[in-house]
């Protein structure tokens, strides 16, 4: 059986001093470590400071409010980012539209919601869902880049509808020219016939109307030849058949009259469709 020796005066002493200097040192170590802690708290509130509350404002898009982000927040955001990779983005476009993505998912949840009676309440919904959208894409900012560059903008200057403009069309441009042309082949068609169609129309009457009379005096002259050579008892006169050629002459010469003006009627309709294509083409490229 082993007898434990009872320790001496002068090895207490040295445990103590030892326990004592361990003691020490990680009071040292503690001391120091708060010490570094407190320079880069007070550092990092200094870097704060320096931030100015309009750099961590922004304007609301739609509202016209001003909304301010805690500066503490968006420089808390900034140096996170620092960290992490950024997400790359293409072009501007890529940002416009995961933001219109996201307000067009929201407006689609709040539009389920049911209705509510108080309007002012359901704007007042709309602008927190707007101003929480808005910080959001703010604090992410500075983790985007574009093009391999940091947004050098706002974030209202990408939720701000861009106007766009459609590529030049060939084909467009050739139809337009073509009707163009058929405009202009048109109205100097409607504008000769205009001009010639009356002298036309009379030089047509007077054909008619000469060869009549010419029939008409042979007709007199067979009739007085006839009349000459036959006995009054015997003469038969066939005014009827006169009178039937008469009437048969002026129905062609009003048929052709109608016929004349059914070809203006249908030139002129042509050229009013003619014309008001163009105008929708010409209407069409200018909206678009």
């Amino acid at each position: 059986m082993l007898i434990q020796q009872a320790p001496t005066r002068d090895a207490l002493n040295h445990r103590a001093a030892q326990t004592n200097a361990n003691s020490e040192r990680g009071d040292e170590t503690r001391a120091c470590k708060a010490s570094k802690d407190i320079h880069t708290r007070t550092h990092n509130t200094r870097a704060l400071a320096r931030v100015p509350v309009e750099s961590a404002t922004i304007e609301h898009p739609i509202h016209r409010q001003r909304i301010a982000t805690p500066p503490h927040l968006y420089q808390f955001a900034k140096m996170e980012a620092e960290k992490m990779r950024p997400i790359e983005l293409q072009s501007p476009e890529d940002l416009r539209y995961l933001i219109g993505k996201v307000r067009s998912a929201a407006a689609q949840n709040l539009s389920k919601l049911p209705p509510s009676q108080d309007p002012a309440m359901m704007q007042r919904v709309e602008e927190l869902l707007d101003e929480y959208i808005m910080n959001v894409f703010t604090r992410a900012l500075p983790n985007l880049t574009i093009n391999g560059l940091p947004p050098n903008l706002p974030i209202t200057a990408y939720m701000q509808p861009v106007e766009e403009f459609e590529p030049f069309d060939s084909r467009l441009q050739a139809a337009v020219v073509s009707l163009h042309m058929e405009i202009e082949q048109r109205t100097l068609q409607l504008t000769a016939m205009r001009r010639d169609a009356p002298t036309q129309l009379r030089e047509l009457f007077d054909n008619d109307w000469t060869a009549e009379e010419r029939r008409g005096e042979k007709l007199t002259k067979s009739w007085e030849e006839k009349l000459n050579a036959t006995e009054p008892e015997g003469l038969v006169v066939r005014d009827v058949e006169r009178h039937e050629e008469a009437e048969a002459t002026k129905k062609k010469a009003e048929a052709g009259l109608q016929e004349i003006q059914t070809d203006l009627t249908r030139v002129l309709g042509r050229l009013t469709r003619a014309s008001a294509a163009a105008n929708y083409i010409l209407e069409k490229e200018r909206s678009g």
